[in-house]
């Protein structure tokens, strides 16, 4: 529990810095390999690997931010894009080098 508590605080710090808790895998916070831990923690939450979490954990991380599914996360943000997309040029052939809003949506 506590090395919960100081990787929690550690996301916590990172969250405040950067604006979101979606850590690049590579990154490290003080020495602690936060990804990795967050990916632990997802499937925690999903009751892999013998573990769960509470649900004041749960809940602490959903108000700090916290994305459950990344991956899914990612796919409704670029949709969303393709959306404004289609209305403002009236169709779908998005050019491959085309980037909305920072992603490469071609």
């Amino acid at each position: 529990r506590d090395q919960w508590e100081r990787n929690f605080a550690l996301l916590e710090q990172f969250q405040k810095r950067e604006g979101h808790c979606d850590v690049p895998n590579i990154h490290e916070e003080n020495g602690v390999k936060l990804a990795t831990w967050l990916c632990s923690i997802r499937q925690a939450r999903k009751g892999n690997r013998g573990r769960s979490l509470s649900s004041d954990q749960i809940e602490r991380l959903e108000n700090l931010g916290v994305v459950w599914d990344p991956f899914e996360d990612q796919w409704e943000r670029n949709f969303a894009l393709l959306e404004q997309f289609i209305e403002r040029e009236g169709h779908c052939n998005v050019p491959v080098l085309y980037e909305e809003g920072g992603i490469k949506l071609g």
